[in-house]
């Protein structure tokens, strides 16, 4: 059988193929609206027929724990004690997702503080130096009790396992930022390079609020939870990075799954610049990513 294709058919093929490249190069919003739809609904119809080993436990601040533990926020050593309970059960990596950037305001620590620098100032001018010894031994062990800002970063120390949050604002830098070589900026981020222009715009930072220093100091690490700043795909695409000022800074999710396969961020950095550099121009929607 002879296949025959007319000219009115090769002309309409023709037309529609150029459509669709058209379509390839540029948005259309109304499509891509369509697309997110669809995509949504095929991840949740699309459940792995076999689960297989659960690694990964979510621990999630709901009703019943607000009914348990009372209103947010909670005291900070309610959250030392969750971190601990996570560790004697085994955990090997813990992402607290709280930045904690301020020390927590107990005006009762305040005041105690206040009184033991009132006393010890006291019994400096005092006869007996020894008279107020006992009641400055109680007012430490008082503060050390109030201290919940303490108990959280000595639980995060003790533990060596605790990966923090960091939230950078969205903006082009002037200048880039020179940090000490013990910093714990420096020590958690990569320093800028061969980075294309479209791309390092897309992912610049011009601030950076972290956890307070006793607590960076402390963690085992730092990762950013920036959601893209296209707030039309917040939430359906990942940001892999964040530029601080010229310091590369991996996500939270990507951090933990470094650390826990034993790898460094400089070793996933390196494919990043690699897929960036061949792109030319790379879509500012989509960062460059290979695993």
């Amino acid at each position: 059988m002879k296949l025959s294709i007319s000219r009115t058919d090769l002309l309409v093929t023709s037309l529609i193929t150029c459509f669709f490249v058209l379509l390839s190069f540029r948005a259309v919003s109304l499509l891509e609206g369509l697309e997110r739809i669809i995509y949504s609904v095929q991840m949740r119809l699309d459940l792995p027929r076999s689960i297989g080993e659960n690694r990964i436990a979510i621990v999630n601040i709901d009703e019943k724990s607000l009914n348990q533990l009372g209103p947010w926020p909670w005291p900070r050593h309610l959250i030392a004690d969750m971190i601990k309970i996570l560790r004697d059960n085994g955990a090997k990596l813990i992402g607290l997702d709280f930045v904690f950037s301020q020390k927590e305001q107990n005006q009762g620590l305040q005041e105690v503080k206040r009184l033991y620098q009132a006393i010890s100032r006291k019994q400096k001018v005092a006869d007996e130096k020894t008279s107020y010894t006992w009641i400055l031994e109680e007012l430490q062990e008082i503060e050390k009790k109030l201290d919940n800002d303490r108990k959280l970063w000595r639980a995060v120390k003790e533990c060596q396992n605790i990966i923090l949050p960091v939230v950078g604002s969205f903006g082009q830098y002037d200048t880039e930022l020179v940090i000490p070589m013990d910093s714990f900026i420096d020590s958690n981020s990569l320093k800028a390079t061969n980075i294309a222009k479209k791309l390092e715009k897309y992912i610049s930072v011009d601030h950076l609020m972290t956890p307070f220093p006793e607590m960076s100091e402390n963690s085992r690490g730092l990762g950013h939870i920036n959601l893209p700043p296209n707030e039309v795909i917040a939430g359906l695409v990942h940001l892999p990075f964040i530029n601080y000022r010229g310091h590369i800074i991996p996500s939270m999710p990507i951090r933990l799954a470094l650390d826990y396969l034993n790898k460094y961020p400089k070793q996933l950095m390196g494919r990043f610049l690699s897929s960036s550099r061949a792109d030319e121009d790379p879509s500012p929607t989509t960062p460059s990513l290979t695993f």
